[in-house]
């Protein structure tokens, strides 16, 4: 089923009450439904919130990019912090996974810039180091909002908090 297709089923089911009108809509119906819905409710539920993976560590962001496809999300790695500020202005990400420590540019300022590129955005900081915490100040110090994430992460885990981070911005 085409996921249009498949959202205005689900929206014929949940608004079914609300038909009113004299002949059949598509659905069978004895009548068709007269109903606006938010532009965004559609749309949250025809598109895969978008999730940019940047980690130096190429198997851990491919990984991550394979899971959260696997599970519902349209993910893209890359391996530098510049590769996703260069990535970000096309590819549109409602998410960044950023890893704090790359080589070229570290995570928190990627997300820094990244949050000036897309101010929407929400960040997540991946990492395993133990001068996290110090990161960890320096972003609440900022009240930037970042979270962060402590390697390994567990999919399940992941997967609850991103899809939590979608469903609070399409309610927002």
């Amino acid at each position: 089923m085409q996921p249009k297709r498949a959202a205005s089923v689900f929206l014929h089911n949940l608004l079914e009450k609300d038909c009113t009108g004299a002949t059949k809509c598509e659905f069978e119906c004895i009548q068709p439904h007269q109903y606006i819905i938010p532009i965004r409710w559609y749309f949250s539920l025809t598109t895969k919130p978008k999730v940019l993976i940047a980690d130096d560590e190429k198997v851990i962001a491919d990984t991550l990019a394979m899971i959260l496809n696997q599970g519902g999300f349209e993910a893209r790695a890359v391996y530098t912090g510049k590769n996703a500020l260069e990535l970000a202005p096309t590819f549109r990400p409602d998410m960044l996974i950023s890893d704090v420590w790359m080589a070229d540019i570290n995570g928190l300022d990627a997300a820094i810039q990244m949050r000036g590129l897309l101010p929407e955005i929400r960040v997540f900081l991946l990492s395993g180091q133990t001068t996290t915490p110090e990161m960890i100040s320096k972003s609440k110090a900022r009240d930037l909002g970042f979270d962060v994430l402590v390697k390994p992460v567990h999919p399940k885990d992941l997967i609850t908090k991103l899809r939590t981070a979608a469903e609070m911005k399409s309610v927002a």
